[in-house]
């Protein structure tokens, strides 16, 4: 009953939980994990053995388990299952693992719940539908939907941020019903149990319905009186709210979407081509089948006597079925199960590279980037759409007043002495606004004589700061007396009136009738008599004021292409001076030329093009006897109960029309034109002049845009922001630019408007097209299946600009694919006021029909269904939440990193993994056909060419770590090529490395390396003998050359395949190869025939193999044979077909001596884009919210009549120069001697006066003397009490004046240097002993060790407190961690200098971590003898790129010494030899992981006593002697699971190998190529030739007993097996049937 009432309304009850129970809403525990400790290990094994490969190599372990068809051991297949097994379940429970901990970090979140009356601190889980949540200023509303009660404002008024939901940061008003406003008492509120019934869950994020039951009363509920998930609680100190909708059921969750899992193309492309190796597998079984029947059948059938059927086999038939299953098995190595593994490792090789990345980190805000995922890096490069939200994606969502044009005069420009604009580094110092206390210290205005025209009282300026702190909705907060807090509805009106604030006209307060304004230090009080609000439609705001001396006037600012419309034609010919700069923007836009334009048009025209944000302000007078006609209209309108907004619209639109730009006066005017009487009521508006404001975009953007359209990647902005903010921003990012053919805005409400609209677009860029050329050409897409049109094709380039109410019916099943045309013709496309479910159809849409990849990226919680919809989701940690973050796929900090993780690492990982595929399917393919070509020569019986435990071995140890080396590390062009090409990225758009084709190709290679690898040493070993002259094949021997050989040449392959050869690269390559040669040699030791007799039973087979020339021979020819084709072919594809990332090596070596040509961009302006710029987002109603007083705080502030305070008056301090004394100084050193000189042209002959200015005493002649024949005082062994100012005097007459200063020697320094974290400077300090003077100056010197470079200067600070200098060293660009540096230092007090040691340092040596924050000791219960320790990193050290060992000590409080434990790599530790009921106190202290640097200073000490259980009283006797610590005690503690590598991706340890040192000649390539091809068919010809012969001699042996005893029926095809002195060399027992069955045999005995 209650699901049913759930489904159509929902009813809560406040206070009343059991009541809300019975309805079973939902809870707002978060559970993202899957397993627990009990169902891990089933579900993750049912799991994992839901993929293919894995219930197929399942399948695989069981055949071979059935002796009658396996010949291989069933150790073959389980190690590497169970190895990958064991490596994915230990990744998915890491992975469970910290989703569990995210989880509880969540579920754990505290809120304040009223419960029973009180206020609880209770975490998220525990969050009912029906309880009452309070909320404090800047707290972010997490936990549910909620009905608004009541607030700290008036009548129940709070503001909200609802960044996480639409992505306007501006502050919208929410206000609590008047029946609930009183509720603010927690007794009141504990005794409310009103009901609400209201529609179901749902996902509209602006529409709401309900109605709240109390005291047999009915109050209707509108979206307005709720707090929505994921808005922020704004200048409100609290408010108690009253949960509706709970977890998923929020409208946040509901617009989320389901979360997708996602799977790249190369994914989805593998598992089709692993299904097609099925089939071939498959087939090659059937045809192997065939052959062991037919076999059986002609051949077999002959030696039933010699070599019977096994049991259970009666027909050939049967026989051949059996091998069928046994050759499933042999051959199944060619979908080798560590294929996926492998992928998984290379994947979470990339992964750590994004998140090491140090070019992506960003130090202002400390966060790195981070990979979220491991499963879609390579899809990184094939990205072809970008989906970006605007506000905090691509912007700052920060506005500032950047220019402004008043009376047609521009301000804002900062022009050089030649009268040109200076550029943005070559401004001055910034506009000193000191004049003003009242002033906000964080605006900047560049150009000063806009301050002076307000100094000098212009009034045209004044009027226009005047308009700007009058005409807005801002509120106003004084805490304190001089500061003020705005509250802005949007940023730009902020931004307005803050730069009226800082010009001297700053807005104080308000009343509901009232505006006070303090204009130059003058407090003025306008009456405020009517707020014309803003809207849409209207795109303008007006106030109408009473000024002080009684005049009314009406301040209007709005939209330019609104304002202007309402002009007086009186001024036609001021306005046609800019008339033909606006015919250019109002014919790109489709709009008449002749609308009028003023000077400040022009200036808008110049604002817009720079892409700010503009308005037009303007203002008039209204006689009163018209404003009191108008007014008594307009409450009539107000009151009307029907058409009242179109009512009020036509009042506001009367009162104004017909401004005027200004020019003539107004009774001038009048007098001119003979106005008649009747309209001498209404004074003509003046046009005050226009305001430019910049939302400043995240460094990078324009950049970063540009590169990815270089890189044929189209941008999609998708806001729900007005399309004059959207458009404005496109034209600032360069994504819309004047040189675009044209730009289309759709705005159609209805399906057929937008039908039109959209097919006029498509009309206009076919007409384009035809008009330039008569035909098309495009190049198709490589998938035919992408949608394909002649659109695309077309000549122009053009953008789409469309609102979410078109959007909406674009979107539309029989409209979807005409929008889509149109949009995928334009190079931009911008869509408004979207939802974000329409974000998600967006990205949907492109999926569906282009085929393409996807990325969205944003920064809202508003992205996240678009983040989650896309194939990439990337979120930005920036301002508006995490909630985007926890969505995403990547995220990073700022917009601009997005270039460098798809350029770089999204193509890097692209190629990496193409070519590990590729690899991969070679090397296996050439491994496993081998034993195909061998069942035509062994009976078909399933006989296998190499060992079993070579078969084991090959893909996990002697191939494995090289391709897995090359799928890390491997490049084709450095990162700084990749940003500087962008059409480096285009082959992974195109799919160009890894497709069809190239699998293809793979797999002819490796078919071809197979035939060789068998055939030649077959053909050798048909004939070869060994050294002694005894014949050299045996299957031992062949196996052991085919396999040395198989191994050297992918070796080879894969050598020429790096493009990047690093350490690892090399170690891996040439190790595998190493460790192949020590198994092989192994495996054939004695030692371990004596240990495993019946496993390895041919010892010494290997040594006498390779002991052999001719096997070396047979190798060396093979590889050849095998690898000088693929040199030969890229030699010529190298020469005829480079590709780019060729031509790019070349040209790097080339110019690789060269010096670098360094390329200025110029900005190029543009010429006739200017935009409406009244993109305020903040919603209507708040000037009648105004007007009514509701939000008007009840204070004394606000009510007083606030007196106005003087305020500083500009006044120019003249210094007046008098006859001064020179004031020189000097500096003496304690005990020493000095000289005072009082100067050269004083004569001899004159009495000369020294004088102590501080003693007041004279003294005639010195502390020792006078010298009567000159000017010198001389003083002896300086004291302390020598300092003061020394006068020279003649008479009365004063003639210099000398301060000495007596000074003692500065210490020593000696100095020590540390590191706080890897990502910072160096401090080096040294302590004082004394305070030094104040003229002591410390300096230090750092350079690079034996390097010829100039030493860094660094001047260091002393801190009082400390006692001590600490110089912050600047460490050289490019020093590693291990180089050493000279740190040199120097401390001086002018009286004397000492220089410290020469101190050598090395950056990982001087590492000195912070100690450990958050040091706590937990009991653990009924562990009477243990203590949990936990702490947490230093705030100054990033654990994602370097972690920490820590050293713990402890000891209870009666024990004088502390015990000790180290090497603790984990953030906790188990002591559990605790003291019973003993207070312990614990410190902890860091260090280098390495161990580099010096350990940390000890963390603060932390108590905790352990668990005491009150049932024993053995507790209460204290501790035992036993408990003492001794040292045996063992401590565990749990590696982290991270490996330590460091990011070796930047070339470190390797160099580039560059394939084409210089571009090849075309005849000698073609000589090479023909001379090896020419070669490579001459022996396969030898080949043939042989194999025809041997095949016929092998079935003349196999149809006869060639005597008694001579010769060894092989029905192989080999010859004989030779002799051997080793003891069981070719001893060999197969079980398949159809071989050799081999019961005794004396390997001893020649004849055997």
């Amino acid at each position: 009953m209650g699901c049913c009432v759930a489904e159509e309304e929902r009813r809560v009850r406040a206070n009343a939980r059991e009541y809300n129970e019975k309805f079973q809403y939902a809870s707002n525990c978060i559970k993202t994990s899957k397993y627990n400790i009990v169902t891990f290990l089933p579900v993750n094994l049912f799991e994992q053995f839901q993929e293919v490969a894995n219930t197929y190599f399942l399948f695989l372990l069981i055949l071979q388990l059935i002796p009658q068809i396996s010949s291989l051991s069933w150790f073959t297949t389980i190690v590497p299952l169970v190895l990958v097994l064991t490596i994915t379940a230990v990744k998915d429970a890491t992975d469970d693992y910290f989703r569990h901990k995210s989880d509880n970090q969540v579920n754990n979140r505290q809120s304040q719940v009223l419960i029973g009356g009180v206020l609880r601190q209770e975490p998220w889980m525990n969050v009912r539908v029906g309880d009452i949540i309070k909320l404090e200023n800047n707290q972010f509303v997490a936990q549910a939907d909620l009905l608004l009660l009541s607030s700290s404002e008036p009548h129940g008024l709070c503001y909200i941020e609802t960044a996480e939901l639409d992505g306007e940061t501006n502050m919208k008003v929410r206000q609590a019903i008047p029946v609930t406003v009183e509720l603010g008492d927690t007794s009141k509120l504990a005794r409310f149990d009103g009901e609400v019934v209201c529609e179901p869950p749902n996902n509209k994020l602006d529409k709401f319905g309900g109605t709240l039951y109390w005291k047999e009363n009915k109050y209707p509920l509108s979206n307005q009186n709720m707090l929505l998930r994921g808005c922020v609680l704004r200048n409100t100190e609290w408010c108690f709210g009253l949960v509706i909708f709970a977890g998923p059921d929020t409208k946040l969750m509901q617009n989320s979407g389901r979360t997708k899992f996602k799977r790249t193309s190369i994914d989805r492309l593998m598992n089709t081509l692993v299904l097609w190796i099925f089939g071939f597998l498959v087939c090659m079984g059937v045809i192997l089948a065939i052959g062991n029947a037919i076999w059986e059948h002609e051949v077999g059938f002959c030696f039933q006597i010699y070599l019977p059927w096994d049991e259970g086999v009666h027909s050939a038939f049967f026989s051949g079925f059996l091998s069928f299953w046994s050759y499933i098995i042999i051959l199944n190595t060619v979908v080798p199960i560590s294929l996926y593994v492998s992928v998984e490792v290379i994947r979470l090789g990339h992964s750590y590279f994004i998140n090491w990345d140090k070019k992506m980190y960003c130090a202002k805000c400390r966060t790195p980037a981070e990979a979220r995922t491991t499963t879609l890096n390579e899809e990184l490069g094939q990205v072809e759409y970008i989906f970006s939200d605007k506000t905090g994606t691509l912007t700052q969502n920060i506005m500032v007043f950047s220019k402004c044009s008043v009376n047609g005069h521009s301000y804002g420009d900062v022009q050089d002495v030649l009268g040109h604009k200076a550029e943005l580094g070559e401004r001055p110092e910034p506009v000193n606004f000191s004049f003003n206390p009242l002033a906000d210290p964080r605006f900047q205005f560049w150009d000063h004589s806009l301050l002076e025209a307000v100094k000098l009282g212009d009034p045209h300026v004044h009027e226009f700061f005047r308009l700007l702190s009058l005409c807005h909705t801002v509120m106003s907060e004084e805490k304190s007396e001089g500061e003020l807090l705005y509250k802005a509805q949007s940023p730009d009106e902020g931004a307005l009136v803050t730069a009226a604030r800082n010009f001297g006209f700053v807005f104080r307060f308000r009343t509901p009738k009232t505006i006070t304004v303090h204009e130059l230090g003058q407090a003025i009080t306008y009456q405020l008599l009517a707020i014309l609000d803003f809207n849409n439609i209207r795109k303008r705001m007006s106030v109408i004021v009473r000024c002080p001396e009684g005049k009314i006037r009406l301040y209007c600012k709005g939209a330019d292409t609104i304002l202007l419309e309402r002009l007086h034609p009186i001024n036609q010919d001021l306005t046609s001076v800019t008339t033909d700069h606006l015919n250019e923007h109002h014919r790109g836009l489709g709009t008449p030329s002749g609308s009028a334009s003023t000077p400040s048009s022009d200036h808008l025209q110049e604002y817009a093009a720079e892409g700010l944000r503009t308005l037009m302000l303007a203002y008039k007078d209204l006689e009163e006897n018209y404003y009191r006609d108008w007014s008594e209209r307009l409450h009539r309108a107000g009151s009307a109960p029907e058409a009242r907004e179109d009512r009020l619209a036509r009042l506001y639109d009367e009162v104004e029309h017909d401004m005027m730009v200004g020019g003539l006066g107004t009774e001038d005017w009048m007098v001119a034109v003979a106005v008649p009487a009747e309209l001498l009521r209404v004074w003509v508006p003046q046009l005050l002049g226009a305001t430019a404001i910049e939302d400043k975009l995240q460094q990078g953007v324009p950049e970063t845009i540009a590169i990815l359209t270089l890189a044929n990647i189209k941008i999609w902005v998708l806001t729900g922001d007005k399309q004059e903010t959207a458009v404005n921003i496109g034209y600032s990012c360069k994504m819309l630019t004047d040189d675009m053919t044209e730009v289309f805005i759709v705005t159609g409400h209805t399906v057929l408007e937008v039908r039109e609209e959209l097919r006029k677009a498509r009309e206009k860029m076919m007409d384009a097209s035809r008009s330039v050329g008569n035909g098309f050409s495009y190049q198709e897409k490589v998938s035919s299946s992408k949608l394909t049109s002649v659109l695309e094709a077309i000549a122009g380039e053009y953008a789409l600009v469309i609102n979410g109410h078109s959007l909406a019916h674009a979107l539309e099943a029989d409209m979807e694919v005409e929008f889509l045309e149109t949009a995928c013709a334009c190079k931009a496309v911008i869509c408004c006021r979207v939802t974000p479910l329409q974000k998600a159809q967006v990205v949907e849409l492109v999926k569906k029909y282009k085929k393409a990849v996807t990325l969205a990226i944003g920064d809202g919680a508003n992205d996240v269904s678009m983040i989650r919809t896309a194939h990439i989701g990337v979120g930005i940690s920036g301002q508006e939440g995490i909630q985007a973050v926890l969505a995403s796929d990547y995220s990073f900090s700022q917009f601009k990193f997005l270039q460098r993780l798809l350029l770089v690492h999204g193509r890097w990982s692209y190629l990496r993994m193409c070519k590990f595929l590729c690899y991969f399917f070679y090397k296996n393919f050439a491994f496993t056909m081998v034993h195909f070509w061998f069942g035509f020569f062994c009976g078909f019986s399933a006989q296998t060419v190499y060992d079993q435990y070579f078969i084991t071995l090959y893909n996990i140890v002697y191939t494995s770590l090289p391709v897995l080396a090359m799928g890390i590390f491997d490049q084709d062009v450095p990162e700084q090529r990749s940003m500087e090409y962008p059409k480096l990225y285009e082959p992974g758009q195109l799919n160009l490395l890894f497709n069809k084709r190239e699998f293809f190709i793979c797999i002819a290679q490796g078919i071809y390396t197979s035939v060789l690898m068998f055939f030649i040493p077959y053909g050798v070993f048909a004939d070869a003998t060994r050294d002694d002259g005894a014949q050299l094949a045996d299957y031992q021997s062949f196996a052991v050359t085919v396999a040395t050989s198989l191994v050297i040449v992918v070796s080879v392959q894969i050598g020429l395949d790096t493009g990047f050869w690093t350490a690892i690269n090399h170690f891996f390559i040439w190790g595998s190869l190493a460790a192949y040669f020590a198994i092989l040699f192994t495996m054939h030791s004695d030692g371990l025939f004596r240990m495993f007799p019946n496993q390895f039973r041919f010892v010494g087979n290997a040594q006498n193999t390779l002991a052999q020339p001719t096997v070396w021979l047979t190798i060396a020819l093979t590889t050849v044979v095998c690898i000088v084709p693929v040199v030969a072919f890229r030699f010529l594809k190298l020469d005829l077909k480079p590709e780019l990332s060729d031509t790019v090596r070349y040209t790097q070596l080339v110019r690789k001596k060269q010096k670098t040509q360094h390329r200025c961009m110029r900005r190029a302006g543009r010429v006739g884009s200017r935009r409406s710029g009244y993109a305020f987002s903040h919603q209507e109603g708040f000037g009648e919210l105004i007007m009514s007083g509701k939000n008007m705080r009840l204070s004394s502030l606000a009510l007083s009549s606030f007196t106005s305070r003087p305020g500083t008056s500009w006044i120019e301090t003249l210094w007046k120069k008098k006859g001064r004394l020179s004031r020189n100084v000097v500096l003496g050193r304690l005990g020493a001697n000095i000289t005072l000189t009082c100067g050269d042209e004083v004569p001899t002959n004159v009495s000369v006066w020294w004088q102590v200015e501080e003693r007041g005493a004279a003294v005639p002649g010195g502390h020792g003397r006078r010298l009567g024949e000159g000017n010198v005082l001389l003083l002896r062994r300086l004291r302390y009490e020598d300092s003061g100012r020394y006068i020279c005097s003649v008479g009365s007459r004063p003639l210099r004046s000398l301060r000495l200063l007596v000074e003692e020697p500065p210490e020593t320094p000696r100095v020590s240097c540390y590191r706080r974290s890897h990502d910072k400077d160096v401090l080096c300090e040294w302590p004082q002993q004394t305070k030094p003077s104040p003229g002591t100056r410390a300096v230090l010197w750092v350079k690079r060790r034996f390097m010829a470079e100039n030493a860094t200067e660094q001047r260091c600070r002393y801190f009082s407190k400390a006692r001590k200098f600490v110089c912050r060293v600047k460490v050289p660009p490019g020093t590693e961690d291990t180089k050493h540096l000279v740190v040199s230092t120097c401390v001086s007090n002018g009286a004397s200098g000492l220089a410290g040691e020469d101190k050598i340092i090395t950056l990982s040596g001087v590492l000195k971590p912070d100690p450990p924050l958050n040091v706590t000791v937990e009991a653990l219960e009924k562990a009477p003898q243990w203590l949990r320790v936990n702490w947490s990193y230093p705030s100054s050290w990033d654990p994602r790129f370097y972690w920490l060992r820590f050293q713990v000590r402890y000891r209870p409080e009666p024990a004088p010494a502390f015990v000790e434990v180290d090497q603790v790599m984990t953030t906790w530790l188990d002591i559990r030899d605790a003291w019973r009921g003993t207070k312990h106190v614990v410190q902890v202290r860091a260090q280098d992981e390495f161990g580099h640097g010096a350990w940390s200073e000890w963390s603060r000490e932390a108590v905790g006593t352990p668990w005491t259980d009150p049932r024993d009283l053995t507790s209460e006797m204290g501790p035992f002697s036993s408990q003492f610590p001794t040292d045996d005690d063992n401590y565990e503690v749990t590696l982290p699971p991270e490996l330590f590598w460091e990011d070796r991706a930047d070339g470190a340890g390797g160099s580039v190998m560059e394939p084409s040192a210089h571009p090849m000649s075309s005849p000698y390539a073609f000589l090479v190529a023909g001379g090896s091809l020419l070669l490579g068919i001459a022996l396969f010809v030898g080949i043939v030739v042989r194999y025809r012969q041997m095949w016929w001699t092998g079935r003349q042996r196999g149809t006869k007993l060639e005597g008694e005893g001579q010769h060894m029926l092989v029905p192989l095809g080999l010859p004989s097996p030779p002799l051997s002195d080793t003891p069981l060399l070719s001893c060999h027992t197969p079980t398949a049937p159809g071989t050799l069955h081999v019961t005794h045999v004396d390997c001893s005995s020649p004849r055997q």
